[in-house]
């Protein structure tokens, strides 16, 4: 069965420093990425884009937003 992530859960993914949450979180996205279930929607990906534009600069948004494009994940489009 797939599994849609949403913008709380990456935001806390990027966000955390807490080593529990974050042990956590790169776990549940590597199954995620090694079962090929995860699907990311195209306006999730907006969204944390946008929101760690403003935390922490352009720069790493985009290095984020690339990173999660090619991390196995199924991005769709909003009309899906």
């Amino acid at each position: 069965m797939k599994e849609v992530l949403d913008s709380k859960f990456l935001l806390t993914h990027y966000i955390t420093d807490d080593e529990e949450v974050l042990s956590r979180t790169r776990g549940k996205l590597a199954q995620l990425r090694k079962e090929r279930r995860g699907v990311l929607p195209s306006i999730v990906l907006a969204e944390v884009t946008n929101a760690v534009c403003r935390a922490a600069g352009r720069d790493k948004a985009l290095a984020q937003a690339r990173a999660l494009e090619h991390y196995g994940l199924e991005v769709v489009p909003l009309d899906v």
